[in-house]
């Protein structure tokens, strides 16, 4: 993924990856600005600053000590304003819900779900200003995307046209 970044070298999408997937909190807030915003959009919480991160990566980890995450697809970053860019990318996330989270029981199922994340670097700093990040909080009831119900226009019987 290293293509992604300006500058060469791994990519904040790298690390922020890897930070996951080695369950290493200290990595993964150290890739934050002091003032960054995270906004996890399935569960409706937004964590603006240090502490708040700990407390979601914690709330997170806790209830899914397994979970790991794979890019599955990206776009090259965009430029904004103000000396920063943004990375899009799509993922698979895997793990298995051990611990009740504030809004949901755990079930101790194994999951999987595709998400989104938009991940904001300021360019100066290298550090992350901002994520957003989409998925569905019902994690036992996502479906593999070979499993979708899929329709076409030739499927459908069109009389009279």
């Amino acid at each position: 993924m290293s293509q992604l970044t300006p500058s060469g070298g791994l990519s904040i999408v790298d690390k922020w990856i890897d930070a996951w997937n080695r369950n290493d909190p200290a990595a993964w807030t150290a890739l934050y600005s002091l003032s960054a915003k995270y906004t996890d959009h399935a569960y409706q919480i937004i964590r603006i600053g240090p502490s708040t991160l700990k407390e979601h990566w914690t709330i997170w980890r806790t209830a899914h000590p397994d979970f790991v995450i794979e890019v599955e697809s990206s776009w090259p970053y965009e430029e904004l304003p103000g000396g920063r860019c943004r990375y899009s990318i799509r993922t698979a996330n895997r793990g298995t819900f051990i611990n009740d989270l504030p809004r949901s029981k755990a079930t101790g199922k194994p999951f999987w779900f595709r998400g989104c994340v938009d991940i904001v670097l300021n360019l100066s700093t290298g550090l992350i200003e901002e994520v957003e990040e989409w998925y569905c909080p019902n994690l036992e009831r996502t479906t593999a995307l070979s499993d979708y119900h899929c329709k076409a226009d030739s499927d459908l019987k069109l009389e009279g046209l």
